[in-house]
């Protein structure tokens, strides 16, 4: 009979359990969310501390859901605390789970740094900082100055009456324009 053969392990191997097994996921899991809120939120943390890149259209097309519910979801989920996100819908938002530990200890290095570098005064300037992008406030964010009065874009309202075909400034007259 063969002799079996024994291989030594190099330790490179060590036992995981899957994202959706780990404590912070079964947090969601079992908590109140709706079924395509869960789905969402698994498939956004299976990106770990990288972060999730997908845009809401990208969500739209490999769920079959609308972009409202989309948006609805997400909302959801980062008011319940279960998402940190950093920019808006375009190619620089990232959306990390916040209980993950990677996530963690990835936003703790980035805060460390940006404390060192004098970017930010603490923790909560720090997320708003992520979160709108560096702008300090939201007429920062829109380009909106209080100083500068607001031009009044409105459209003056016609004096044709194209679908009739008269002209109001001349009753009983063609306006010349056929609809």
């Amino acid at each position: 009979m063969a002799n079996d053969k024994t291989r030594q392990k190099t330790g490179s191997r060590t036992e995981h359990k899957a994202y959706w097994q780990q404590p912070w996921a079964q947090r969601v899991l079992q908590g109140t969310y709706s079924s395509f809120d869960k789905m969402l939120f698994m498939r956004i943390a299976s990106f770990g501390a990288d972060g999730c890149w997908m845009k809401n259209h990208t969500f739209m097309v490999e769920f079959r859901r609308s972009d409202s519910r989309v948006r609805r979801a997400i909302t959801a989920l980062w008011k319940g605390g279960e998402f940190w996100i950093t920019g808006w819908d375009s190619t620089k938002r990232r959306i990390y789970a916040t209980h993950n530990p990677e996530v963690k200890a990835m936003a703790e290095a980035w805060y460390k740094a940006e404390l060192k570098a004098g970017r930010v005064k603490d923790k909560s300037d720090f997320y708003i900082k992520n979160k709108t992008r560096g702008y300090k406030s939201p007429s920062e964010m829109t380009g909106l100055d209080k100083k500068k009065p607001v031009e009044n874009h409105a459209v003056a309202a016609s004096t044709r009456n194209y679908s009739a075909g008269l002209d109001k400034n001349n009753p009983g007259k063609d306006a010349g324009v056929k609809p």
